[in-house]
């Protein structure tokens, strides 16, 4: 919100939803606008207009990774590795 502030922008949250999906079907029914992440784009392209953000609009969101702690797959466990790896 305080990115937002800065950039002359003063939003006014009408509705904060749950799910993803629920914020961008209230866009496509002229109810606001929401940041989603680019995987969501498929969904409603022919009402929804979404515009990729430029690198430094917005600071560092905090982003969870969420795994099982038993799960002996080493696909999970490679996966792990590189976001680690990643977050540094």
């Amino acid at each position: 919100m305080s990115a937002l502030r800065r950039a002359g922008f003063e939003p006014q949250v009408a509705e904060q939803v749950p799910r993803i999906i629920t914020a961008i079907n209230l866009v496509a029914a002229g109810q606001g606008i929401s940041l989603v992440p680019e995987s969501m784009r498929a969904l409603h392209n022919d009402s929804v207009v979404y515009r990729r953000l430029v690198r430094g609009a917005l600071p560092p969101m905090p982003l969870t990774l969420v795994y099982r702690r038993d799960n002996p797959s080493a696909l999970v466990r490679n996966f792990i590795e590189v976001a680690r790896k990643a977050s540094r």
